[in-house]
């Protein structure tokens, strides 16, 4: 018989994501900045189709633009986000989770 370990209270998916990005940001010292921009890459590679339903700025067609202004209001708002995410102030969507 398997007992779990009473040490490790159990995780929602969502708090493991994040416990997960933090540690990730702390052992590789990424910013949370880089952070959010690396996860919305990887989220416009991965379903690009949801990206814009979604409101997640494509920094590579941003940057080309070469609209400043427009990059930084769409990096600013994404970190802001990605920082509610990773506080817990909001819960972590569904749809990043999967």
């Amino acid at each position: 018989m398997t007992k779990s370990n009473p040490r490790h209270s159990p995780m929602t998916r969502d708090q493991v994501l994040v416990a997960h990005a933090a540690d990730m940001i702390a052992r590789t010292s990424m910013s949370q900045d880089k952070f959010a921009q690396a996860l919305s890459l990887a989220l416009h590679q991965l379903m690009p189709a949801h990206c814009a339903d979604k409101h997640i700025p494509d920094f590579d067609r941003l940057a080309a633009g070469n609209d400043v202004a427009t990059f930084l209001k769409a990096s600013g708002a994404w970190l802001k986000r990605v920082q509610r995410w990773l506080a817990g102030d909001v819960e972590l969507p569904a749809w990043i989770e999967e």
